[in-house]
């Protein structure tokens, strides 16, 4: 029993540091926002559109493999993620 406790702590601590991996990085956040302001005041160029598509598309796949880390997590606790999810 406590062998297969110290798992489980082992297994959040990787999945918890994966987690907090999964981030853009503070350039591509700052760079985000950026892009976001300037497409809600039509000001932003054709380069910064792809620019902000790449953007938008490495958000979204981070925010994915967050997801799948946090539903792992949620298993290992023995936690029903859908209940407390905004998904």
């Amino acid at each position: 029993l406590q062998k297969k406790q110290k798992d489980k702590r082992y297994q959040e601590k990787v999945l918890l540091s994966q987690l907090n991996q999964l981030i853009l990085s503070k350039q591509e956040q700052e760079r985000y926002h950026l892009y976001s302001k300037k497409n809600e005041e039509e000001t932003i160029t054709k380069k910064e559109q792809k620019e902000y598509a790449v953007l938008i598309n490495l958000e979204e796949e981070l925010r994915n493999k967050r997801v799948a880390i946090l539903i792992q997590l949620a298993q290992i606790r023995a936690v029903n993620y859908w209940k407390y999810s905004d998904c």
